[in-house]
C-alpha cells in the first residue's frame, strides 16, 4: 500500500480513482495541477498526515456541499493530519470549524480563496505553527482561542474584512516571527508593544485604521 504520493505539477485534472483503495497513505501532494469541482469524500484518508492540495482550481472540501454542518465533512476524521494547504483555489463557504480542534495540525494554508465568515477557534490546534488565511473574504473579530498557539510562527491575515482592535494579547507568543494584518478593517490605538511580541520579525499593519505611534524602543526589540 502506497504511504507517499506525489503528483505536483503532473497536469492531471481529477482525483486520481486509484486513491480509494490507498488507506495507508499518508503524504499526498497534488499541488499545481488542474483539478476541478469538490474534493470526494475517498481523498480524504485517517491516516493522512501531509496533504497539499494548493493551486488547483477547487471549489469546495466537500463532495456533498448541501451538508452545512461544519462538523460532519469528512476533513474532520483526520485526526493524524499535520499540515494541509488548499491555497490558491476557489473553495467558499466557511473554513471547517473542526480543524481548530485537530492537536497534530501544525500548518494550516488556506489563502488565497474565497472563505466567508468568521475564523474558526483553534483552542485544541496547540502545535500550530503556521496559519495562512490571507486572501479570503472572511469577517468578524479574531478568535482569542489563538492566544493559546504558544508555537505559532506565522499568522497572516491580510486582505480580508476581519473588524478588531489591535491584537496585543498576540503578544506574548514567544515564537510568533511573522504578523500580517494589512488592509482589513482593524481600528483604535496601538500601544504598549515595548516588553510584547518578542521573536516578532515582520509586522505588516498598512491599510487599516490604527492610531497612535509605535515606539522606537519597540522596533529595536524587534531587531534584536
Amino acid at each position: 500500500m502506497l504511504r507517499w504520493l506525489d503528483l505536483r505539477y503532473c497536469n492531471i485534472n481529477t482525483f486520481p480513482a486509484f486513491l480509494k483503495s490507498q488507506e495507508s497513505l499518508k503524504y499526498l501532494l497534488l499541488s499545481n495541477n488542474q483539478i476541478s469541482g469538490a474534493v470526494p469524500n475517498w481523498v480524504w484518508k485517517k491516516s493522512l498526515q501531509i496533504l497539499d492540495l494548493s493551486n488547483n482550481s477547487l471549489t469546495s472540501l466537500d463532495q456533498f456541499s448541501s451538508n452545512h454542518d461544519s462538523l460532519q465533512i469528512p476533513i474532520c476524521n483526520l485526526s493524524q493530519l499535520q499540515g494541509f494547504s488548499a491555497s490558491f483555489n476557489k473553495l467558499s463557504g466557511s473554513i471547517p470549524s473542526c480543524l481548530g480542534n485537530i492537536s497534530t495540525l501544525y500548518i494550516l494554508d488556506l489563502q488565497q480563496n474565497n472563505f466567508s465568515g468568521s475564523i474558526p477557534d483553534f483552542g485544541g490546534a496547540t502545535q500550530l505553527s503556521t496559519l495562512q488565511l490571507n486572501d479570503n473574504k472572511l469577517e468578524g473579530k479574531l478568535p482569542r482561542s489563538l492566544a493559546n498557539c504558544t508555537s505559532l510562527k506565522i499568522l497572516n491575515l491580510g486582505n480580508n474584512t476581519l473588524h478588531d482592535t489591535f491584537p496585543l494579547w498576540l503578544g506574548k507568543l514567544p515564537r510568533l516571527m511573522v504578523l500580517i494584518l494589512r488592509a482589513n478593517r482593524f481600528y483604535g490605538p496601538i500601544k504598549h508593544l515595548e516588553n510584547n511580541f518578542p521573536a516578532l520579525n515582520v509586522l505588516d499593519i498598512a491599510s487599516n485604521k490604527f492610531s497612535g505611534k509605535l515606539s522606537i524602543e519597540f522596533f529595536q526589540a524587534t531587531h534584536n
